[in-house]
């Protein structure tokens, strides 16, 4: 019985790691970019304790830079990104510090 009590607390243990954890992609502590979308807004935002430099690079379907943004280095930043109006297909958003890549990821967006 004792046995059984040991392995079901150590798993609750660890499930409950796994389910309030969030992947940092290759982040420091405390530098993990929270990502929404909604319904055509792309909205990101991350606590940034460390003061690090953040950047936000959109780009098209065919592989090219449309857009380009420093985050800044405040405790909290956040940027919104709509494609209410873009042509629809995917965009690749990458989020990055200077310490690497945090998020790489394509999304289907845009309306026309």
């Amino acid at each position: 019985m004792t046995k059984t009590v040991q392995q079901i607390a150590l798993f609750s243990t660890m499930l409950l790691g796994l389910l309030f954890s969030t992947p940092t992609y290759g982040a420091k502590e405390n530098e993990d970019p929270r990502i929404r979308i909604e319904g055509q807004q792309v909205k990101i935002w991350l606590v940034n304790t460390l003061g690090s430099k953040f950047m936000v690079r959109v780009y098209n379907t065919s592989n090219e830079l449309i857009h380009f943004n420093r985050l800044g280095t405040e405790v909290t930043l956040g940027k919104i990104l709509d494609f209410e109006n873009s042509r629809k297909g995917y965009y690749r958003i990458i989020v990055s510090s200077e310490e690497g890549i945090l998020f790489d990821n394509r999304l289907m967006l845009g309306t026309k």
